[in-house]
C-alpha cells in the first residue's frame, strides 16, 4: 500500500466506526479494486449513500458512524452489488450462494460434493471474503445470516430448472436428506441423544430442502427416496419436540405434495405413515387410521414387505386404543407372519 493509503486508512476506519463488512460493501458497490482514498471521498460526497443496507453488517453501529446510514435503505440493493462484485471474482461462487438459500439453518461443509465440484472450497473463500457467509463452530459449519439466506432463496427460485446451481443443489439436498434421514431413524437407540439433537437442528433445512425438491428435482430417480428421509426427519422432529399438533398442518401438506408428484410409491407410503405417526401422538386417531389404512395397499402393490406389516402393526395399536380388541387382534395376527418371513425379529416380537 501507499503511504497516501496507510494515511487514508485510519480516517476511513473512524467514519465506519471499523466495521470492515461495511467497507467490504463499500468496494463491492465500487466495482472491485478500489484504493482506500476512493473509498473515504466516496464516502465524503455520498454520505448516506456510500454503503445499502446497514442491516447487513449484523452488528450496531458507533454514534459516530449512525448518521452515515439511514435504516430506511435497501437490503436487497446491497445483496446484488455485492453480488456483482462476487460475480466479477468467481461466477461459480454466485451457484453456491443461491444453492445455499435451500439451507437456512446453515450446512454441514462435510455435505459439499467436492469431488463433484472442484471449485466449491474456492468458492466458499470469496463468498467468506465479501461477508456473505461466516463458518461457525468446530466443524466451520457454514452459516448465513436470516436476510442474506432469504435472499439468496429468492435468487434460487429465479433461476432457470437447468440452472447450474440446480445441479448443485441436488446433489447437497440428496447429501443432507441422508444425513438427517439416518439420524431422524437413530432416534431411540444408541446415541439417540446426538441423533435427535441433529434433527432438531436441521428442522427448518428439512422444510426447505423437501419444498426445493418438489418444486426443481421431481424427475430424479433418488428424489423420491431423498423426501421420504425429510417426512422422516420432520416427523422425527415434531413428535420428540412435543409440536405433534402445531406441526400437523406442514406435514399433512409435504404428505400431499409427495403423494401428487409420486401417487404410489414407497416415498408415498413411507409420508403416509409417518404422518399417521405424528397424528396419533396428536391424538387425531382417526386420522391416523385413515392414513394407515391408506399406506397399506401401496406396500402391498409394492410388495414392501416390511412396511406392509409395520402398517398393520401400527393399525392394531390403534384398535388397542380404541377398545376394538378383536380388531386389534387380527392386525397383530396378520402381521406377524409378514415378519417372520421377512426375519424381523423385533416386528416379530412387538406384535
Amino acid at each position: 500500500s501507499t503511504p497516501d493509503a496507510l494515511a487514508d486508512l485510519p480516517a476511513l476506519l473512524t467514519a465506519l466506526g471499523g466495521i470492515a463488512r461495511a467497507i467490504a460493501l463499500m468496494a463491492g458497490q465500487l466495482g472491485g479494486e478500489v484504493t482506500v482514498s476512493k473509498l473515504l471521498v466516496r464516502l465524503q460526497e455520498k454520505g448516506s449513500g456510500a454503503i445499502v443496507a446497514p442491516d447487513l453488517l449484523g452488528v450496531a453501529l458507533p454514534a459516530s458512524a449512525a448518521h452515515l446510514l439511514p435504516r430506511h435503505v435497501s437490503l436487497p440493493a446491497a445483496l446484488d452489488l455485492s453480488l456483482a462484485s462476487v460475480r466479477r471474482r468467481m461466477p461459480e461462487a454466485e451457484v453456491l450462494f443461491a444453492a445455499l438459500g435451500a439451507f437456512p439453518a446453515g450446512l454441514e461443509q462435510t455435505l459439499l460434493p467436492h469431488a463433484e465440484f472442484v471449485w466449491l472450497q474456492e468458492a466458499l473463500a470469496v463468498l467468506l471474503e465479501h461477508h456473505l457467509i461466516d463458518l461457525t463452530g468446530e466443524s466451520r459449519r457454514i452459516s448465513v445470516s436470516a436476510p442474506v439466506n432469504q435472499h439468496a432463496w429468492s435468487r434460487l427460485q429465479a433461476l432457470a430448472p437447468d440452472a447450474s446451481a440446480h445441479t448443485l443443489l441436488h446433489t447437497m439436498l440428496v447429501r443432507q436428506a441422508e444425513w438427517v434421514g439416518r439420524a431422524a431413524e437413530g432416534i431411540g437407540r444408541s446415541s439417540s441423544t446426538a441423533h435427535l439433537h441433529r434433527v432438531l437442528a436441521e428442522e427448518a433445512n428439512a422444510q426447505r430442502s423437501l419444498d426445493a425438491l418438489t418444486r426443481w428435482r421431481v424427475d430424479h430417480t433418488d428424489s423420491p427416496t431423498s423426501a421420504a428421509l425429510l417426512m422422516c426427519a420432520l416427523a422425527g422432529a415434531a413428535r420428540f419436540a412435543g409440536r405433534h399438533t402445531d406441526t400437523l398442518p406442514l406435514l399433512a401438506e409435504q404428505a400431499r405434495v409427495i403423494a401428487r408428484h409420486w401417487p404410489g410409491s414407497p416415498a408415498d407410503a413411507q409420508a403416509k405413515l409417518w404422518l399417521a405417526l405424528v397424528k396419533t401422538h396428536a391424538a387425531d386417531l382417526d386420522g391416523a387410521r385413515a392414513d394407515y389404512e391408506a399406506a397399506l395397499p401401496i406396500y402391498r402393490q409394492i410388495n414392501a414387505r416390511l412396511g406392509e406389516a409395520n402398517a398393520l402393526k401400527s393399525l392394531g395399536d390403534l384398535k388397542v386404543r380404541t377398545a376394538d380388541l378383536d380388531g386389534a387382534r387380527a392386525d397383530y395376527e396378520a402381521a406377524l407372519p409378514i415378519y417372520r418371513q421377512i426375519n424381523a425379529r423385533l416386528g416379530e416380537a412387538n406384535a
